[in-house]
C-alpha cells in the first residue's frame, strides 16, 4: 500500500472509533454469564464531562458557601454567606498593661494629728528660755484667738515669766492649747505636679454573641505608686513661718498602690473587605488593699486599621496567619478615691521627719484625684496565626505613655 493511502486508510479508522466510542450508551450492572462468573459486576462511566462539569467550564467555578455549625455568635451562619471569615467565638486572654499619666490632687487632707511629740521636741528649756519679745506678742494673740479658756496667760509679760522659770508649765499648756484644736485645720496643703505609674497583670474571657459584639470579662492585679510634690504652710502666721523655715517647699511625697481589679466590657466592630473599625467600651474596679479606697474607670476606644494576610508555610506545616495594624485613641474617666494611716504616705526630707512627730499611730490622710488628661493616642497590631493563636500589642502616647501586650488562644 502506497503512503497516501495508508495515511487515509487510518483518519478515517481514528474517526470512526471517535465516533463509535461518544455514542456509545451508559452500561448498565447485568447479571455476569455462565463463562464469566469470576468476574464481578461493574458499572462503566459515562464518557466526558459531567453537567456541574459542563457549567464550570461554561460560566466558571460554582461557588458554595459552607455550613457554620456553631452557636455562637448569632447570625453566624447568614455572616458566612455575606463573605464573612468569622474567628472562633470564644477566647481566653493574658495580657499586661503598663500605664504613666499626669494627676490632678483636687484634695488631700490629714486627720487626727497629735502635737505631744512636736511639743516635747521643740519646746525645750533652752529653745523656751531664748524665746524674744516679738515672739512672746505673736503667741499672746495666738492664744486670744484660738484658746479663749486659756487667755489668763495671754498677755507677754506672763509668757514671758512662764517660758524663763516655769517650762514645764508651758509644756503643759501648750499640749492643752493642741489638744483643743484640730491640727490638720491649720494646714494649707498645695499639691504640685503629680505622676502616676501603674501595672496590671490580667486574665480576661470573651465571646461573639453576633458577628458584630463580643463581650469580655476581666480580673487582674494592679500595683503602682503616686509620686507628688507639695508645699506646706498654714493660715496662722507663726506656724506657716516655722513650717517654711523647718519644712521648706516643694517637698516630694510618694504613695504606693495595690489591689484586686475587675472589669466588664463590649466591643462593637464592623469592617469592609480589608478595612476594620472598633469600638471598645469598659468599665472597671478596683479595690486597694495597701490602703484604703478604690479606683473606679471607664474606658472608651475608637480604632480604624487594615488586615494583611499572610500566606502559611506547607513544609513546616505553619497555617495561613493575618497581621492586623491601627490607629485609635482612649478616654479614661477615672475617679480615685483612698486614705489610710498617714505613715503610708513618704515623704522627703524635714517632713517626714514632721510626720513622725504629728503621727504616733491614729493619724490618717484622705486623696481625691482624677486623670489630668483624660484623652491619648493608640498605635498597635495584632497577629493571628490560623484560628486559635494570637499576640497583641499597643502603645499609648500623647498625654499618656502606655504599653499592652496580651497573649490570646480561641475555641
Amino acid at each position: 500500500m502506497n503512503k497516501p493511502l495508508k495515511n487515509i486508510t487510518t483518519t478515517l479508522f481514528v474517526t470512526v472509533m471517535a465516533a463509535l466510542l461518544q455514542s456509545t450508551p451508559t452500561y448498565a450492572a447485568e447479571e455476569p454469564s455462565a463463562l464469566d462468573t469470576t468476574l464481578p459486576a461493574t458499572k462503566v462511566p459515562e464518557w466526558g464531562f459531567s453537567p456541574e462539569e459542563t457549567k464550570e467550564a461554561e460560566e466558571g467555578p460554582i461557588e458554595t458557601t459552607g455550613t457554620y455549625n456553631r452557636w455562637f455568635p448569632i447570625f453566624g451562619q447568614w455572616a458566612v454567606d455575606h463573605g464573612a471569615d468569622l474567628p472562633s467565638p470564644f477566647g481566653i486572654q493574658l495580657n499586661y498593661i503598663d500605664i504613666r499619666q499626669g494627676i490632678n490632687v483636687e484634695a488631700l487632707s490629714f486627720g487626727g494629728l497629735s502635737g505631744t511629740s512636736l511639743i516635747n521636741t521643740f519646746l525645750t528649756d533652752e529653745v523656751l528660755k531664748s524665746t524674744t519679745d516679738n515672739t512672746y506678742n505673736i503667741i499672746a494673740n495666738v492664744l486670744k484667738e484660738y484658746a479663749p479658756d486659756l487667755s489668763q496667760y495671754a498677755s507677754a509679760k506672763t509668757l514671758e515669766f512662764l517660758f524663763k522659770y516655769s517650762p514645764d508649765t508651758v509644756r503643759t499648756l501648750a499640749t492643752q492649747l493642741v489638744d483643743s484644736i484640730d491640727l490638720g485645720s491649720l494646714f494649707d496643703i498645695d499639691v504640685g505636679k503629680t505622676r502616676q505609674k501603674s501595672h496590671t497583670d490580667s486574665i480576661r474571657l470573651d465571646a461573639w454573641v453576633f458577628p458584630f459584639l463580643n463581650i469580655y470579662g476581666m480580673y487582674g492585679r494592679t500595683r503602682g505608686h503616686t509620686n507628688s510634690v507639695v508645699n506646706v504652710g498654714s493660715s496662722v502666721p507663726l506656724i506657716d513661718s516655722l513650717l517654711k523655715n523647718y519644712v521648706g517647699q516643694n517637698i516630694g511625697y510618694e504613695l504606693d498602690l495595690k489591689g484586686n481589679t475587675w472589669g466588664l466590657g463590649a466591643v462593637l466592630a464592623g469592617g469592609y473587605k480589608n478595612v476594620f473599625a472598633s469600638l471598645d467600651f469598659n468599665y472597671s474596679w478596683t479595690r486597694l488593699n495597701v490602703v484604703h479606697g478604690n479606683i473606679d474607670a471607664f474606658v472608651f476606644e475608637p480604632r480604624v486599621g487594615y488586615q494583611f494576610h499572610l500566606p502559611g508555610w506547607q513544609k513546616i506545616y505553619w497555617p495561613e496567619s493575618t497581621l492586623s495594624v491601627w490607629l485609635g485613641a482612649m478616654y479614661q474617666d477615672v475617679k480615685q478615691s483612698f486614705g489610710g494611716n498617714l505613715s503610708n504616705l513618704k515623704f522627703t526630707g524635714n517632713l517626714q521627719t514632721l510626720d513622725n512627730l504629728l503621727n504616733p499611730g491614729d493619724e490618717s490622710f484622705h486623696v481625691e484625684q482624677r486623670l489630668k488628661n483624660p484623652w491619648n493616642m493608640l498605635a498597635g497590631f495584632r497577629w493571628d496565626v490560623g484560628k486559635h493563636f494570637a499576640v497583641t500589642a499597643e502603645w499609648g502616647f500623647i498625654h499618656r505613655n502606655s504599653f499592652m501586650i496580651a497573649v490570646e488562644g480561641r475555641f
